[in-house]
């Protein structure tokens, strides 16, 4: 009789699944916080298939894929700020923000050279007495370097808007400017205690008003570096 070949059995490629989860966490004063992650590994594809670190109601969602072999990057995150204060716990009390940020970011490209999409929307932020809002912003992450399309800030009936780029390589930078009916009206910091805070800076003697009010036109063009930074521009003052 005919002899029949051997089937072989293959080993199933091997996988490795988890989740951890992280309390009380503490960097940079920012928090206390929460971490809820889970991820997978299978042969060289390691994913990040849901994490959260949340701190008070500010919350950081994404997710993440990396394949080890390829070098590549895929996955997605988001953040929603309703309080921007918490996350300036290393400011003093009197120069912490208080409003609302969102952002959502696209991620991609390789290790050596990550790509991002990210999209920057404020609502009303307080500094010192001042309001300014909404924001709406655009940038990119390609070829090592920063790229700031849009950068749109409101304040009242006043504009500032931005373009520019930054290379992490080299550290050069070019930004574009313009602001048109912007107020400075009587600078009053005031004090926004959070959890950690001594006792003493939510009572601390509050800073004397700055009695400094004007509106102003701005034009700015700079190129350099870090280290050398050149700018030139325009400003007019009114009352």
């Amino acid at each position: 009789s005919r002899r029949q070949p051997r089937r072989r059995a293959h080993l199933a490629a091997p996988r490795l699944g988890g989740s951890l989860t992280a309390t009380g966490l503490d960097l940079a004063r920012l928090g206390p916080g929460t971490l809820d992650a889970s991820f997978s590994a299978e042969r060289s594809l390691v994913r990040f298939d849901s994490w959260m670190l949340a701190i008070g109601p500010n919350t950081l969602t994404g997710d993440l894929s990396v394949d080890l072999d390829a070098r590549t990057l895929d996955g997605t995150l988001a953040a929603v700020v309703p309080r921007v204060s918490l996350l300036a716990g290393a400011l003093p009390p009197q120069w912490r923000p208080e409003g609302s940020v969102r952002l959502e970011a696209t991620l991609g490209g390789t290790l050596d050279s990550p790509s991002a999409d990210v999209r920057l929307s404020a609502g009303t932020i307080d500094l010192a007495g001042q309001r300014v809002g909404p924001l709406d912003a655009s940038l990119r992450l390609v070829d090592r370097t920063v790229v700031v399309e849009r950068f749109d800030l409101a304040q009242g009936p006043g504009r500032l808007g931005l373009t520019g780029r930054y290379s992490l390589d080299s550290g050069r930078y070019t930004v574009a400017t313009t602001g048109r009916g912007l107020a400075v009206r009587r600078i009053t910091p005031v004090a926004i205690p959070l959890p950690g805070d001594p006792v003493e800076t939510a009572d601390a003697g509050k800073p004397a008003v700055i009695p400094l009010e004007a509106v102003f036109d701005l034009d700015l063009d700079g190129e350099g570096t870090l280290d050398a930074p050149r700018a030139h521009g325009s400003l007019r003052v009114s009352d």
